[in-house]
Order: C-alpha cells, then structure tokens, then sequence
C-alpha cells in the first residue's frame, strides 16, 4: 500500500518527499518509489513550495514532472539490472 493517500497532510507529502530524494545516493528503488508518489502528490494537490522555516523550496509542474521521469528511470534501470544479473525470475513462453 502506498505511504501516502488522500489522507496524507501537505506536512506528510512535503516530509516524503524530502525524506526520500536520496534515493540514488542510498541506491534505494524503495525510496525513489515513495519520492515518486510523493512528487505525484505535490501536482495533484497543487503543492508549489516547501517551507520549513528555515528554507523556501519553489517546485515547478515540469521540475516535478522530469524529477519523477528521473526516479521511474532509476526504478526501471534497477529491475532491469536484477534481471540481468539474474536476480529475479522472469517467465517466458515458449
């Protein structure tokens, strides 16, 4: 089940997101799938900015947009990579 849904608060996406943009550093597929759904949140619910109190972060639709194409690569380039190293079964009909 998703970590965030339509009751998740503007504070639970914005942690969500911020918690989970590491994801290439940690090499984590998990957290670019939660960053992913964070960041799908943000457009659909408007969320343009993140202030802390500290920081202003300003988000554009297209930044957010190519972060999640970013993060859906790294998902699929790591799939991709267990399968090739043979990690993960796949089925072939033949």
């Amino acid at each position: 089940m998703a970590t965030i849904d339509s009751t998740s608060t503007v504070a639970e996406i914005t942690a969500a997101y911020l918690d989970n943009c590491g994801y290439y550093e940690d090499g984590s597929p998990t957290m670019a799938k939660v960053f992913v759904t964070a960041c799908e949140a943000m457009l659909q619910r408007g969320i343009a900015q993140i202030n802390d109190g500290e920081q202003l972060l300003r988000f554009s639709t297209e930044s957010l947009e190519k972060a999640i194409e970013r993060a859906k690569s790294f998902v699929n380039r790591g799939a991709d990579d267990e399968r090739r190293m043979g990690r993960v079964q796949t089925r072939h009909n033949t």
